[in-house]
């Protein structure tokens, strides 16, 4: 699984930027006082920014990709950040203790939600679904109901803990993607563990309902590819091309052609693969 030919530039940059929050956030917990307001900022500023690669991802398709960092993530989170950002109104010389109220817990919910749950039932999911809590648990502290009731340095240390877990395991992932089997399933796998839910369901149905319409003998659902032929195991060229066409064009707005050939070779000539 590579991000390389995609059109998750701007993810991948926010990802970079999380996972340096982490490692600052994590390396000025172990040096300095963790109950100033400074560091609850930096931690609560840490956790929305994860938030960002999941984000970005809903917006992939190009063009709207070029922009959706502007027009939703960069405002996602001025409006989760508020809270932190009237504090430094108050006192800029010593930042007061950073308490975030339920509205803008249940608003960082709610993302954590659309994002993370855009990679359940993929090989990505226990991924999403460690760094969701991770977030959480950063989060804790400035709640303003169980803020004054746990320690920042308990909750940070799991967090950053959970956080190195699931990006680990996330890289151990995508380095050990299958390379046995029908190619089509294998590259339909990897762009939907690539992509998540949102994208490949509808790449599925935009694809199944041409193909019904042509009346093509093949169908695409979660697992792979349904060849409708008398022999599944040896479809025949022409059906192979009319699906590997189809799939090319669908998903031209997410990757480019040599993320395909990567993993299929040069498209087929008229006499099915190439």
């Amino acid at each position: 699984m590579s991000l390389s030919h995609t059109s998750l530039g701007a993810a991948l940059g926010w990802l970079l930027a999380a996972e340096f929050l982490w490692s600052f956030s994590s390396a000025c917990s172990a040096l300095f006082d963790t109950s100033s307001g400074l560091m609850m900022q930096l931690w609560y500023w840490t956790a929305i920014v994860s938030l960002c690669p999941m984000i970005s991802v809903l917006g992939s398709r190009r063009p709207t990709s070029r922009v959706w960092s502007w027009f939703v993530v960069v405002p996602l989170l001025a409006v989760l950040g508020w809270p932190a950002i009237t504090v430094w109104f108050s006192r800029l010389d010593r930042l007061p203790p950073l308490e975030i109220q339920a509205p803008a817990l249940g608003g960082l919910l709610l993302a954590l939600t659309m994002g993370a749950g855009n990679y359940a039932g993929t090989r990505l999911g226990g991924t999403a679904l460690g760094a969701s809590l991770a977030i959480l648990l950063a989060v804790v502290p400035n709640s303003s109901t169980l803020g004054r009731l746990v320690s920042p340095d308990l909750f940070w240390g799991a967090a950053s803990g959970l956080m190195a877990a699931s990006i680990g395991a996330g890289l151990h992932i995508c380095r050990r993607s299958p390379k046995i089997g029908d190619p089509y399933d294998l590259i339909w796998h990897d762009f939907r563990d690539t992509f998540g839910l949102v994208w490949s369901i509808r790449i599925q149905e935009s694809l199944n309902a041409g193909a019904e319409q042509r009346q093509c003998h093949w169908r695409i659902g979660p697992l792979g590819v349904d060849w409708r032929v008398s022999d599944p195991s040896r479809p025949e060229p022409d059906v192979v091309k009319s699906f590997e066409n189809s799939l090319r064009w669908h998903l031209r707005r997410f990757v480019d052609p040599d993320w395909i050939d990567q993993r299929l070779g040069p498209p087929t000539d008229s006499d099915g693969r190439s």
